[in-house]
């Protein structure tokens, strides 16, 4: 049973996220390239290594591209920057990795 102290922390965590949700954030130009290629990449990589448990290919859906996409900008805005950077991509990806993989 969640506790008064724990559901008033659930809601600041609610809440800060929502200011993340609603503050300016951008992929600058010459990285776009490079978050594109990767998404490629990871689909390609993806699908030849995962198998569902029917031992058929499993490729990485539109939803799971947009949760990394989700988890890079809120990744950068957490630390207070306004730009994606390749240190927040990477961990962005190396996250929505972890979760994936401890979802098949």
């Amino acid at each position: 049973m969640i506790g008064q102290k724990d559901s008033n922390l659930i809601n600041k965590f609610r809440n800060y996220l929502t200011i993340l949700a609603k503050t300016d954030y951008l992929i600058p130009e010459p990285f776009q390239k490079i978050v594109e290629d990767d998404i490629v990449n990871i689909r390609k990589h993806f699908a030849a290594s995962t198998h569902n448990k029917s031992g058929k290919e499993k490729s990485l859906s539109i939803d799971d591209i947009h949760l990394i996409l989700i988890v890079a900008r809120l990744q950068c805005l957490s630390y207070g920057k306004s730009e994606l950077s390749v240190y927040e991509w990477n961990k962005a990806k190396s996250l929505e990795f972890e979760r994936l993989h401890t979802r098949i």
